[in-house]
């Protein structure tokens, strides 16, 4: 059974938004303000609420219908929303003119009252996270279409240091790296014609040119605002992200070089994060400094990864426990 035949009354979505996705630290964040910069595409900051509601869905559902503006009022009670910087009328606008909504529906009335405040048509989500989720995003909007950003995981370790949210540790690191850019990989070759694969590196490199072959993808014209981005850059992620001092080398034209793995990690970490996930660098064409792992760096390799796993099996037990008695973004869904 399909997402959308899953309890909820769907209406025919029109829209054909477009999905940011990657691991963290990738790109993702400028790719997503060039695309904002369009003149008819609308992408605000990360959501993360979609797949999370989507799982308490029934707690809105009363027989087939679904309260929608419970779920309107819940989503735009969540931080992330918030960050938008969007007042709440636009979006009761959009909600009261949904007949017998779906799930999808309210949600896409959300980033669709965005696009209305932005003055625009069409509308985006960047939220790095959703790599993991793409066959259920694929499912709910069935004419999205998604933009996998990948970087070269010794440059987005790198990147991932000293960053709150990041990896603890060059094993972590490269294990989050494998985990998400296979992820997108393998959902992606299931969806053709609606998925995309672009190279930070020849992004940052050729960026006409990038952004072109991405507009013709997703069937628009290329405009060159999508080239100034940097321009607007700092007061867009200062009203909608919390995390702007992480992100400040979107404040200037696409810069080559702005990690180099080659220079600034340690042959230590170098060899580490090869012999975790060395075979997909080899595979996207990235260049390794150990082709060849010697039997005790495989070993070792092994028995971190396992830990790293048993960390991250060990986290999602602690969250579902959590989630038994509070909603997992902060909000209430008992009914009043």
């Amino acid at each position: 059974m399909s997402a959308q035949q899953s309890g909820d009354t769907q209406t025919a979505i029109r829209a054909e938004p477009v999905f940011i996705v990657g691991c963290g630290r990738s790109g993702t964040t400028m790719l997503r303000l060039m695309m904002d910069s369009h003149p008819e595409l609308a992408i605000p900051g990360e959501s993360h609420f979609i797949p999370l509601l989507w799982r308490l869905r029934g707690g809105y559902l009363s027989g087939s219908s679904l309260d929608a503006e419970r779920l309107a009022a819940d989503i735009m009670r969540t931080r992330f929303f918030q960050q938008w910087g969007i007042p709440q009328e636009p979006v009761w606008r959009r909600v009261s003119r949904l007949t017998a909504p779906g799930f999808t529906d309210v949600v896409e009335a959300i980033f669709l009252a965005y696009a209305d405040e932005q003055g625009k048509s069409h509308w985006g989500d960047k939220t790095p996270i959703y790599v993991l989720h793409i066959p259920l995003l694929a499912d709910l909007f069935p004419k999205a279409r998604f933009l996998h950003i990948i970087r070269d995981g010794r440059d987005v370790s790198l990147s991932y240091f000293g960053f709150p949210l990041g990896p603890s540790n060059i094993w972590e690191a490269a294990c989050r790296w494998q985990r998400d850019v296979t992820a997108g990989q393998r959902a992606g070759a299931t969806l053709p014609g609606r998925y995309m694969e672009v190279r930070y590196e020849q992004l940052v490199r050729e960026p006409e040119m990038v952004l072109g072959a991405i507009c013709d993808f997703l069937a628009i014209a290329f405009d060159p605002r999508m080239l100034d981005y940097h321009r607007s850059a700092e007061s867009r992620l200062q009203s909608q992200d919390d995390l702007t001092e992480f992100h400040k080398s979107v404040t200037k034209r696409p810069t080559v070089g702005i990690r180099n793995w080659r220079e600034e990690l340690p042959r230590r970490q170098i060899r580490a994060f090869e012999s975790v996930a060395g075979p997909l660098l080899t595979e996207l064409g990235y260049e390794r400094l150990f082709p060849q792992v010697h039997l005790a760096g495989r070993a070792e390799a092994a028995l971190r990864v396992r830990y790293v796993k048993s960390r991250a099996l060990g986290s999602r037990i602690k969250k579902s426990i959590l989630r038994r008695s509070s909603h997992p973004i902060g909000i209430s869904t008992a009914r009043s």
